[in-house]
């Protein structure tokens, strides 16, 4: 559902919004982004079992359920600090701890342009203006300069 204070998937639309509709504007744009078909086929399922969860809970309890209303959460309820499960993730995928997500945030990027994508297209997706695709990652893409060397 729409929230307030944090992201949250449209499974409508394919979107995820990152940030939520009463949170001001900051030089940290957060866009909302599409989700492909495998993401979206993930947040169903999650959402399926957050569901299950839920009505659990509230069978057991007779409370109303405030759990399990943030797209990433623990037990239920939001995590505050990625730190400790970031890590986790790193272990499992082989990778060096001194990696940060603002690590893997410059290879997604390094990748949409050097697939083609358009300067537009990227700055959109990631959350940045074109002039900072264009001045940290746009000598990657395989238009750069490419007129101006066959000419």
């Amino acid at each position: 559902m729409p929230n307030t204070v944090g992201g949250w998937p449209d499974f409508k639309r394919g979107r995820l919004y990152r940030k939520g509709s009463e949170v001001a504007e900051t030089k940290k744009r957060q866009p909302s982004v599409r989700l492909g078909q495998v993401a979206l086929a993930h947040f169903r399922r999650w959402k399926a079992i957050d569901d299950r969860a839920r009505e659990e809970f509230a069978k057991r309890t007779n409370e109303t359920v405030t759990s399990f209303l943030c797209v990433v959460h623990w037990g239920g309820e939001p995590i505050r600090d990625i730190g400790k499960s970031f890590a986790t993730a790193l272990d499992y995928a082989g990778l060096p701890l001194r990696y940060t997500p603002h690590i893997l945030r410059h290879t997604r990027v390094t990748w949409w342009v050097e697939a083609g994508l358009s300067l537009e297209e990227v700055a959109d997706a990631a959350g940045m203006t074109t002039q900072m695709v264009e001045d940290v990652y746009w000598h990657r893409s395989p238009h750069f300069q490419k007129r101006a060397a066959e000419a």
